[in-house]
């Protein structure tokens, strides 16, 4: 097997073995982040937070950006988002 084939398989395999942020919420951990924010979003509010702690930027804008559309109020879903473009 030359190098290159070495190589590429190499990487298959690993970006198989990524999973899909959607598929991901099991393996982020555990996240307790108190905020002022609506009760009803506290627990999408964690989940962004372990997104973004995951590096799943993507994933943690999007769910960021969800907890803000649900409760305004919440100041902290815009410093999510903000820490996502950083």
């Amino acid at each position: 097997m030359t190098h290159s084939a070495l190589r590429f398989l190499v990487i298959v395999l690993l970006l198989l073995a990524v999973p899909a942020a959607s598929g991901a919420s099991d393996q982020l951990g555990k996240v307790a982040f108190s905020t002022s924010c609506s009760a009803s979003v506290q627990a999408d509010f964690d989940r962004a937070v372990a997104l973004l702690h995951s590096f799943w930027l993507d994933a943690a804008g999007k769910a960021f950006a969800a907890v803000a559309q649900a409760d305004a109020g919440c100041a902290m879903a815009h410093w999510g988002t903000a820490m996502v473009k950083l």
